[in-house]
């Protein structure tokens, strides 16, 4: 038997192309990696392994290194000079790991008459068998859960067999290796290997059939289906798909990013190699740009959950220019005005439209006219625009508002179309934050805080008092003008000496640009030192 540390010293890797021809410094872990879950010596996640063994050197893994790594997880492992002969002349279960090019790692899964296939994670292809032998000089490491028959012994029983499944039996079993590939080049990408691998060798056996996961694959994850006239309602969004593994797919369940759409799907399996599609319906109810996402969640190991997005713009013979309308922050009670059009276009074999009125959210003070023109019926000729007067009050109620604007058409496909309308009612003065949390540091028995008081930019900020609940002596507070519009409250709050939570608030009181008190809750906590509960 040739022991693998006697003739290899180090073992690098080779250029990858997909990280621009930067050097793979761990295709040795890989392949071992491989080795190990099909003898099922392992079962621990890739990078749990990788933790465990530890980096590559500069060079690499050496194959002395892999083999210290193979029989701490109970594998009989044995460097080698052997050949494809000799490969083929071995019974008995075995993995094989070959050095290509005295520098690359890979695994050697089988050899035909003419080629032989090899994972090189995460790729996997076949090479001629001729262009393999310049490659490789012999130089493999067998792995086996049992003992591994000397290259002498091979060689004088001068079997003749064509490949390797002809002398044994390949089974292709569940293996779900997920390897998180860290490149330079290729920061904070991912790519998950799926090597599943099961070199079961035995004399003179037929090969089976491969078995193994379900493997659902999507022709497309991401689809722009163009324009969707709204008036169809409803959209037709097919995902095709089909099962590239070795037993049944099932779709478990699907979730939807809204409210608009319904997925219908088989409930029956997808066999092996079967396909399917997978059907969401969209509600197209107002025109725009909309996009609508999919969680497909399977009994795929490898892809659980697989994310679809649907895209899709809504058109109507009659629509809103813009389909969308956002109005920016206000100031309570302002009143803001803006100009959007109405487009239509009219088949030359329809009747003529009528435009017979525009309501109004009922919520707002929103109001919208047509610009030089009389309502309730506008009869519409031909296709072309119309401008549309949209007129806004701003309420007292402060925060993110909504509402909208409806168009009734009459002679149309579509009975009404809605423009929807946003904007955000703020404050004359404003808080930041509007709750503070105090911050202790050591055991000093104190908090401190800021508190930013600011006003439009283009007014004077003016504040009369800024007192807090609690006894004066326990908080102090410093007020500075930082510009003509923005002051900042520094809080020093000196707590008694036991630990525990505090709460109080201060009441700040301004006289321009409104008069207005604003309160703002603060807080504090004193931990405790061991010792102070007796």
């Amino acid at each position: 038997m040739l022991m693998l540390i006697g003739l290899f010293s180090v073992a690098t890797v080779g250029a990858d192309p997909e990280n621009g021809g930067q050097p793979d410094m761990r295709c040795g872990s890989y392949s071992m990696y491989i080795a190990l879950r099909s003898m099922d010596l392992i079962h621990e996640p890739f990078t749990e392994f990788e933790k465990r063994i530890g980096p590559p050197s500069l060079n690499g893994y050496s194959f002395g290194q892999l083999e210290e790594i193979g029989k701490h997880s109970s594998a009989h492992c044995v460097g080698v000079r052997t050949s494809l002969q000799n490969l083929q002349n071995r019974t008995g279960r075995f993995a094989c790991l070959a050095l290509i090019d005295k520098a690359h790692i890979v695994n050697l899964v089988s050899i035909d008459e003419l080629e032989v296939f090899i994972i090189d994670a995460p790729r996997s292809y076949r090479v001629p068998i001729d262009t393999f032998t310049g490659q490789w000089d012999g130089t493999a490491l067998l792995v086996s859960p049992s003992a591994l028959a000397v290259e002498e012994e091979l060689s004088a029983k001068g079997f003749d067999w064509r490949w390797i499944g002809a002398a044994g039996c390949v089974l292709v079993t569940l293996a779900v290796v997920s390897i998180a590939f860290a490149r330079r080049r290729r920061a904070q990408k991912i790519t998950q290997v799926i090597c599943v691998l099961m070199l079961s060798l035995v004399g003179c056996s037929k090969i089976k059939e491969p078995t193994g996961p379900p493997r659902i694959v999507f022709g497309e994850l991401e689809k722009d289906f163009g324009e969707v006239s709204i008036a169809d309602h409803e959209f037709r969004a097919s995902f095709p798909f089909q099962n590239q593994g070795f037993s049944d797919l099932r779709i478990i369940k699907v979730e939807k990013s809204c409210s608009c759409a319904s997925v219908s799907t088989k409930t029956q399996d997808i066999p092996a190699g079967g396909s399917d599609e997978l059907i969401a319906l969209v509600k197209v109810l107002t025109p725009g740009t909309r996009s609508v996402s999919l969680l497909v969640h399977t009994n795929d190991p490898i892809n659980q959950i697989v994310r679809l997005e649907a895209r899709l713009k809504g058109t109507a013979p009659v629509q809103f220019e813009p389909d969308f309308l956002d109005l920016g922050s206000l100031l309570p009670g302002a009143r803001i005005e803006r100009d959007v059009r109405i487009a239509w276009h009219r088949p030359d074999s329809a009747s003529n439209y009528l435009f017979e009125s525009i309501d109004c959210d009922p919520r707002h003070q929103i109001s919208a006219t047509f610009a030089a023109e009389a309502l309730p019926e506008i009869e519409l000729k031909s296709s072309g625009t119309r401008g549309v007067k949209v007129v806004l009050q701003a309420g007292k109620e402060l925060g993110n508002q909504s509402g909208f604007i409806e168009l009734k058409v009459g002679n149309c496909s579509i009975s009404s179309v809605r423009m929807p309308i946003r904007w955000r009612v703020k404050d004359l003065v404003e808080v930041a934050p509007t709750r503070l949390h105090l911050q202790t540091t050591g055991r000093n028995f104190a908090s401190t805080g800021r508190i930013i008081v600011s006003s439009e930019p283009d007014t004077i900020l003016e504040l009369d008092e800024v007192t807090a609940s609690t006894d004066t002596k326990d908080i102090d507070l410093d007020c500075k003008r930082l510009r003509g519009n923005l002051f900042a409250i520094n809080v020093l709050w000196r707590h008694p000496r036991n630990p525990g939570h505090y709460q109080s608030s201060i009441a700040i009181r301004c006289r321009q640009p409104m008069e207005r008190t604003i309160d703002v809750p603060i807080s504090a906590y004193i931990a405790g030192a061991p010792g102070d509960l007796e």
